[in-house]
């Protein structure tokens, strides 16, 4: 139980913002996490010179008054809602010209353990118009961050049945897959681990000589051997722990499997890379993040992590990377 964690829900006076809370406090209550933040950012007009008008709607100072007001009795509404659950319920309206700053930075000021947050699933120009706020707070939020395509009919927290962990068999990834134990053991779930196989870019630990023999089945033999010592190498609870290789970009890849399983969860680490080795080395989680239906869980290897998620006080702090 997460009786002593913080719990934040970014809320942009949206129908699709508005659908989410109901599974956030479901998913509060499955852990009994007792304490929501509700957060609504008003944003303002950016300094000159800046590109940010170009990706995000921003505001003049004089409308900040009345759309406040509106801003208060919609979240007001949702404060209600939440305290006949006996939340401790906490609202927070914030004025800055980057929506996701003054997200992230709210994460630091009050401890936030867990952000659960809408994605619209933008794509292309509206996508860029729009900004993504919930990419780049997955990115930087010092916190796991639970990102949710609004659906009114998306599946409870304890209804949670099958989870897909893609994993990269690095040592960062199994801090995912030990989470992603404790997760399936509490909802009596199954875990599909799966790696893609990227034959754009292949790893040191494929075989050097793959493209040349084109031995798809001796390279698809030997990452299920990297698999399962990844498995027995991972710490966590035992569970069912399915394995599953597929091979293409894994931004398509993931995705696409995990609607071919009817999954329910994805948990998938993210570096939290920014400047040029972000934009150099790319991220299939965001990527992930745009395209998945279903609610997709990052992890990062530093900051603060559910791990386990079942024990009393399994907040820990870890440093960040050398």
């Amino acid at each position: 139980m997460l009786t002593k964690a913080k719990l934040m829900i970014p809320v942009d006076r949206t129908d699709a913002s508005y659908d989410l809370v109901p599974f956030a406090r479901a998913f509060a209550q499955e852990y009994g996490i007792r304490q929501i933040h509700l957060v609504h950012v008003l944003p303002l007009n950016p300094p000159v010179g800046s590109l940010e008008p170009l990706l995000q709607a921003t505001l003049p100072v004089s409308d900040l008054p009345v759309l406040r007001e509106g801003s208060e009795v919609y979240l007001n509404r949702l404060v209600q809602d939440l305290q006949t659950d006996d939340f401790e319920v906490h609202q927070a309206i914030l004025y800055d010209w980057d929506v996701a700053n003054a997200l992230i930075r709210y994460t630091e000021e009050q401890q936030i353990d867990l952000v659960v947050m809408g994605t619209h699933g933008r794509k292309g120009f509206n996508r860029l118009l729009m900004g993504s706020v919930a990419e780049k707070v997955v990115r930087e939020a010092p916190c796991p961050v639970l990102t949710i395509r609004p659906d009114k009919n998306l599946v409870k927290p304890a209804l949670i049945r099958r989870i897909v962990v893609p994993t990269d068999l690095s040592k960062h990834a199994k801090m995912a897959f030990k989470v992603s134990r404790h997760l399936a053991s509490r909802h009596g779930a199954t875990i599909n681990l799966l790696h893609v196989v990227n034959e754009e870019g292949l790893p040191p630990f494929y075989d050097p000589y793959w493209k040349y023999n084109k031995s798809k089945e001796a390279l698809r033999s030997k990452v299920y051997r990297l698999l399962t010592k990844f498995i027995e190498e991972a710490e966590g609870p035992s569970v069912q722990v399915n394995r599953a290789i597929r091979f293409g970009k894994p931004e398509k890849e993931i995705p696409t499997f995990a609607s071919t399983i009817d999954a329910d969860l994805i948990v998938i680490p993210t570096h939290g890379l920014t400047g040029l080795a972000h934009f150099l080395m790319g991220s299939i989680t965001e990527k992930v993040l745009r395209s998945a239906t279903i609610p997709v869980l990052t992890l990062k290897s530093f900051g603060k992590h559910i791990s386990p998620l079942l024990v009393e006080d399994a907040l820990s702090e870890q440093p960040p990377p050398a």
